[in-house]
C-alpha cells in the first residue's frame, strides 16, 4: 500500500493572505479520498483541515491516519505551530453519519482535544450565525483583529476575521465572562457584535461561550444558533 496527495491545484492565496490547498488521496495512483487544507496569514501561523473524506470501501484500513499525518507535515511545512479542524456532529437524519464518527475517532487517536462545537442558523439580516461552546480553554483562531466598542468605559469586544473554510471570511468571538462587559447584557452584546461582522463583510460568526460567559448558551439559542460541528485542535510539534 502507497497511499499519496496528489495536488487537484496550485495553492490558492486567500482574501485574508493565507493560503489553501486541495489534494486527491490516492492509493498506488488510484484516488481513494480527498484532502483540503489551509493556512491563515497570520504570524505564527495556524493551520486547519477543512475536509478530510475517504471513501467508505477504503475506511479502517490505516488511510485516513495516514492523510492526516501527511496534512499535519504539509501545514508545518507552511509554517503552522497548530491545527485545528471542524467535524460534523453525528446524526441519523442525514450525511455520511459512519464518516463523521470514524473522523471524530481519528482525531482522539492522533491527540486532537476538543476546542468546542459549533452551532449554526441562516439569519434575515445576512449574517450566519454560528455559537461555539468551548471547554473554558478554547481560544478563538489567530486573524484580523476588530474591536467592537460596547460603551463609554468598556473594554471592546474583539472579533477576529479569519478565512472561512468556503472561502468567505468567517468572524470569531469569545464572549466575555458575565460582569466582564460591565453594562450591555448578552443580547445587546450579539446586536453589537453581528453589527460589526455585517460591516467586516464576513459571511459567518463563532460565538465562543460557556458556564459563567455572556451571552451564554440560553441566549444565543434564543437568536437561533442550532448545533453544526465539533471543533478539536493540537499543537504541531
Amino acid at each position: 500500500m502507497t497511499v499519496t496527495l496528489r495536488p487537484r491545484e496550485p495553492g490558492r492565496t486567500t482574501p485574508a493572505g493565507g493560503i489553501r490547498h486541495s489534494f486527491l488521496l490516492c492509493d498506488n495512483g488510484r484516488p481513494i479520498g480527498e484532502l483540503t487544507l489551509s493556512a491563515d496569514g497570520g504570524t505564527p501561523r495556524r493551520g486547519r483541515i477543512d475536509h478530510l473524506w475517504v471513501a467508505e470501501p477504503e475506511r479502517r484500513r490505516g488511510r485516513g491516519g495516514i492523510a492526516l499525518l501527511a496534512a499535519e507535515e504539509v501545514l508545518r511545512s507552511r509554517g503552522c505551530d497548530r491545527v485545528w479542524a471542524l467535524f460534523p456532529i453525528p446524526s441519523g437524519a442525514s450525511g455520511d453519519t459512519e464518516g463523521a464518527v470514524a473522523a471524530a475517532g481519528l482525531a482522539e487517536a492522533f491527540g486532537y482535544r476538543p476546542l468546542g462545537v459549533l452551532l449554526r442558523a441562516a439569519s434575515s439580516e445576512g449574517v450566519a450565525r454560528e455559537r461555539g461552546e468551548t471547554d473554558g480553554e478554547g481560544t478563538p483562531p489567530d486573524g484580523t483583529a476588530v474591536d467592537v466598542p460596547l460603551g463609554p468605559g468598556l473594554a471592546p469586544a474583539r472579533l477576529r476575521i479569519v478565512d472561512g473554510a468556503s472561502g468567505g471570511a468567517e468572524a470569531w468571538f469569545r464572549a466575555p465572562l458575565a460582569g466582564e462587559a460591565g453594562g450591555p447584557c448578552g443580547t445587546e452584546v450579539l446586536d453589537a457584535v453581528e453589527e460589526a461582522v455585517r460591516r467586516a463583510g464576513a459571511v459567518s460568526l463563532a460565538v465562543c461561550t460557556g458556564p459563567g460567559r455572556s451571552p451564554d448558551e440560553v441566549e444565543c439559542r434564543e437568536r437561533g444558533y442550532l448545533p453544526g460541528h465539533r471543533v478539536v485542535g493540537k499543537r504541531l510539534g
